[in-house]
């Protein structure tokens, strides 16, 4: 096994361990290891999947950010790349799970007050609610300071 291939099964196995599919998962160690982009064609060949599954896998891989699709003029190909920064890949995806807990505890206090409003015998329900608040908070904090130590190795 080449070296290259070697680094393919790495981030392949790396990728279902995050819960990707097997295909997702190779097609992103692919087009990581690639330096240049690739043809969904030319993807769908190299996993010996169908033209149509891979077109789903990426469509996923694209809309998760790992993965930008390219047109080249005078082309109806579609091309496919991936950033080789993993400080900027993780960095955005930092990025998007603290919106997400900024979104929740934006949303929580709402909540809370309505249990108080409407269902204030439902104490369960409300320590629920803030024991979610409470992880809520750490997460954000450790979000944020991975994207602040990313940040700081960049420089």
């Amino acid at each position: 096994m080449t070296p290259k291939e070697e680094l393919i099964r790495l981030i392949e196995k790396a990728g279902m361990i995050k819960g990707r599919s097997a295909l997702s998962s190779k097609l992103q160690a692919i087009l990581y290891v690639e330096p240049g982009e690739l043809s969904l064609e030319e993807l769908a060949k190299r996993v010996g999947y169908s033209l149509s599954a891979v077109s789903t896998a990426m469509k996923y891989l694209v809309f998760s950010g790992k993965v930008q699709r390219i047109r080249r003029p005078g082309s109806r190909k579609a091309f496919f790349y991936m950033d080789k920064d993993m400080f900027s890949m993780s960095s955005g995806v930092m990025k998007k799970l603290s919106k997400f807990t900024e979104g929740a505890l934006n949303d929580i206090p709402r909540i809370l007050e309505r249990y108080r409003k409407e269902a204030p015998e439902a104490k369960g329900e409300i320590e629920i609610v803030k024991n979610y608040q409470k992880q809520m908070k750490i997460l954000e904090g450790v979000f944020s300071d991975i994207v602040r130590k990313i940040e700081e190795e960049k420089v």
